[in-house]
Formats: structure tokens, sequence, C-alpha cells
């Protein structure tokens, strides 16, 4: 999920634990009110190896779905833009 508000886009990626619980990984931009005051094209693309998210054909962040532990928490390895 993706959204804009106060100043900043929110973009979040939920997933399921091992045990059946749920983890989010999210990643915040900064944007200022002249990029507020435009529409953007907000994308998500996945496949089994990754979740990628861009906004304006520009990537901003993706989760390797690699990148999560045995438990099913998420590493440090999801990029911020």
């Amino acid at each position: 999920m993706m959204e804009f508000y106060r100043g900043k886009t929110l973009s979040n990626i939920m997933y399921a634990k091992q045990d059946g619980n749920t983890h989010w990984t999210s990643g915040t931009t900064p944007v200022d009110d002249a990029w507020a005051s435009k529409f953007h094209n907000w994308t998500m693309l996945w496949d089994q190896k990754r979740v990628s998210r861009s906004v304006d054909e520009q990537p901003w962040t993706t989760f390797n779905v690699s990148d999560r532990d045995e438990a099913g928490e998420g590493k440090k390895g999801e990029r911020e833009r």
C-alpha cells in the first residue's frame, strides 16, 4: 500500500510470519507542496522474489523476499528513495 499525507509518502508491505502473525515493512519519503499538487502514477510490481514500488516510473522501494529470516522478520534490506 502506498499513500500520501502530511508532507510525505508512506509505503508499506505486510506479510505473514511463519506463526501466522503479520509483519509490516514501511518507508517514508518527504515531499513538498509542489509535488503534492500534481497527479502521480503509483505502481507496485511483485513476483516470487521481490516487491517493487515506484512513483512516476522512478523506483522508490524494493522488498526482497529472501531478505526475511526464518522467523519471518524482515532484515534491514529495504531501500528507501
